[in-house]
């Protein structure tokens, strides 16, 4: 061991019939030059260890190659979201655009980004059918129009199906026509010609495969078309402004307008400014916005012919793609706005159903519980027996009866019910006083009459009972 100082220590390990090293984990601080390993038995040998990178924290070998701990040093790699500037070896890039994954290595010779796991191609049909109305004059040549780019094909990759009546035909039963070029690769099959020319016009399908780049159809393939709108007027010195309108619209800061003096192209924000309106000028901020205005910074003079040119629309399938996202964003929020509302929609729906017929059985209730309304009385009414319900009546004093009557005979009240009130006096020299019912006289009904019995202890040749009947309900 090699103390900081300098000074040299060796340090003794267990005796043991296997080898065996120090625990290096006490002497962090010193540095070991090597281990030395005594073999005993009828003859004495030694071996020495100076494996650096086993004892040695930090070594860097002959070939600059650096160990840690032992461990050979490997630089992390990162995944890149923006592409580095100086890519070394097996470097990993993920290109959002694409949403493709890249490495940075050699490839056919070459150093460049290749594609992890990349399924480049995939299947696009395209087809056309042939019926007896358009059938070819010699039931043999197929082609296709010359509008018919889309089903143009690339010679010897087995792009064509051929299906008649249902039923395909063998590659040895057709041949491909092609148009005459030189470059092989470019897309020369116009159509196909049977071997043998049908018996009859019948139905006839095409079917053209074609392998594209594995990317969404719009980003396929890139078509331009520009379209471009011009006009001029001559310069008046009343527009004092220098203002003036294009024929028609465009997009600010997609540089689509230019604008001529005499033939004399003018300089965009230098000679000439796009305008917002009358009074603003467009910025940066203004991009995308649309406008009809200009306006010319330079010296103009009176009769100079101001000519401006419009170019726009330059549609490629990448602004197609750019809007198309903008728009299936805006179609999903929508969508959600729109499910959010439906969602509302029925639960107000329901709220309403629910309080409609909580209503509904109020309102059936209140029916029930009122009833007929023909059956109540106005406040102009006059109450009669006619309109007043029968409990009412039956409780209605009706009429009256009294009379004298003597104790010894029997005594009959005409017409009269159990239900009225009757009272009965008696009277006689001796005694007056108002008897008591169930006890000293009692009520029998017969028929309509009713009957009253007198306690036999009261009935006296000289005694009348005075009977006064109140008559309850209708007769």
């Amino acid at each position: 061991m090699l103390y900081k100082d300098g000074a040299y220590k060796y340090e003794k390990s267990i005796e043991s019939t296997s080898p065996s090293h120090v625990e290096l984990g006490d002497y962090i601080h010193h540095f070991c030059i090597g281990v030395v390993c005594w073999k005993i038995d009828t003859s004495i040998s030694v071996e020495f260890f100076i494996n650096h990178r086993s004892y040695r924290p930090v070594y860097v070998d002959k070939g600059n190659h650096l160990y840690l701990n032992g461990e050979l040093y490997v630089k992390p790699k990162f995944i890149y979201f923006v592409e580095p500037e100086n890519p070394e070896e097996n470097d990993l890039w993920y290109d959002v655009e694409t949403n493709t994954l890249y490495i940075w290595r050699e490839y056919n010779g070459d150093w460049g980004w290749v594609a992890v796991n990349d399924f480049s191609t995939s299947a696009i049909r395209e087809h056309k059918i042939w019926t007896p109305d358009n059938f070819p004059e010699d039931s043999q040549t197929f082609m296709f129009d010359e509008d018919e780019t889309n089903l143009f094909y690339v010679p010897d990759t087995s792009s064509l199906e051929i299906i008649i009546d249902n039923a395909p035909l063998m590659s040895d039963q057709f041949e491909e026509i092609i148009a005459p070029n030189d470059k092989e690769y470019l897309s020369d099959g116009r159509g196909f010609r049977l071997k043998d020319p049908l018996d009859r016009a019948t139905y006839v399908e095409c079917i053209v495969h074609h392998n594209v780049k594995n990317k969404p159809l719009r980003e396929t393939f890139q078509r331009a078309a520009i379209f471009i709108a011009e006009n001029y007027e001559y310069y008046s010195s009343d527009n004092t402004a220098k203002l003036f309108k294009t024929v028609t619209e465009y997009v600010i800061g997609e540089d689509q307008l230019e604008v001529f003096v005499d033939g004399i192209r003018l300089t965009e924000n230098i000679d000439f400014v796009e305008m917002i309106d009358d009074n603003t000028e467009a910025t940066e901020t203004d991009r995308k916005k649309m406008s009809n205005l200009f306006k010319i910074k330079s010296d103009i003079q009176s009769g100079q012919l101001v000519t401006h040119k419009i170019s726009k629309h330059v549609w490629s399938y990448d602004h197609l793609d750019m809007m198309v996202h903008e728009i299936e964003d805006k179609a999903n929020n929508a969508l959600q706005q729109c499910e959010l509302l439906r969602t509302d929609l029925t639960s107000l729906n329901d709220n309403t159903v629910s309080q409609l017929n909580a209503i509904k059985d109020s309102i059936t209730q209140f029916k029930a519980d009122v009833g007929n309304l023909s059956d109540y009385l106005k406040k102009d009414s006059v109450l009669t027996s006619d309109n007043m319900p029968q409990e009412v009546l039956s409780k209605i004093i009706s009429g009256q009866l009294s009379g004298l009557y003597p104790t010894t005979q029997q005594i009959i009240l005409n017409n009269t019910k159990d239900t009225d009130f009757v009272i009965v006096s008696y009277v006689s020299e001796r005694l007056n006083r108002v008897l008591i019912k169930d006890t000293e006289y009692t009520l029998t009904v017969v028929n309509n009459d009713i009957r009253v019995d007198l306690d036999s202890s009261l009935i006296a040749s000289d005694a009348n009972v005075y009977i006064q009947v109140l008559k309850v309900g209708d007769r």
